[in-house]
């Protein structure tokens, strides 16, 4: 979904979307990795044979079955739902920050500033984007006649307001403990009851 959310965004009109001459470029990218992803979901079952002929690779085989299974099953719909909200929130929180500021942002604007600073958070050179996405924002906002301190500090309070947004997960991630699988659990789960 973010592929998809950061490829629309970049065929918007928005005057940020330019990316500095470089929004060819992106989507080539962006839509090259969309191809691919929807190709290697396609032919997860016979990598998943692939895999399984090598004792290297063997156990990472029921992944991509499992990863197949999920994203085209029954509840795919539901899981592209959940992440489409809430890429969808997180571009309205861009929306309210930016007026916070005093930032006047349309919505292709915050979709492209979104599509960007996440692109940003991913790369696994820093630890949750940080560095880095101020680094992007503010070049890019810069351009756009913004004072770099400003597009600075717009980019900070993204960041803090998504660790802030990720407290309540990180809360029940650190206290969840899972029951433990017991043998005669499951045996039942794997067998239908007689009764």
């Amino acid at each position: 979904m973010l592929f998809v959310l950061a490829f629309i965004a970049l065929l918007s009109r928005s005057a940020l979307s330019a990316l500095g001459g470089y929004r060819g470029i992106l989507l080539a990218a962006l839509g090259t990795g969309l191809a691919a992803g929807v190709l290697i979901l396609m032919a997860a079952p016979w990598i998943a044979l692939t895999l399984q002929r090598w004792p290297a690779t063997e156990p990472i085989a029921p992944f991509a079955t499992a990863a197949r299974r999920v994203l085209v099953g029954r509840v795919a719909f539901a899981i592209f739902g959940i992440a489409l909200a809430i890429h969808f929130l997180a571009i309205l929180a861009i929306l309210l920050l930016g007026k916070s500021q005093g930032l006047v942002l349309p919505l292709g604007d915050a979709a492209v500033l979104f599509a960007l600073m996440t692109a940003a958070a991913i790369v696994p050179i820093s630890i949750g984007g940080w560095g880095l996405r101020e680094l992007a924002v503010t070049a890019l906002l810069q351009s756009h006649g913004f004072p770099p301190e400003r597009a600075l500090f717009f980019s900070v309070l993204f960041g803090l307001s998504l660790i802030v947004a990720s407290l309540p997960g990180a809360i029940v991630w650190a206290v969840y403990v899972p029951a433990p699988a017991t043998a005669d659990r499951a045996v039942d789960e794997r067998t239908p009851s007689d009764g």
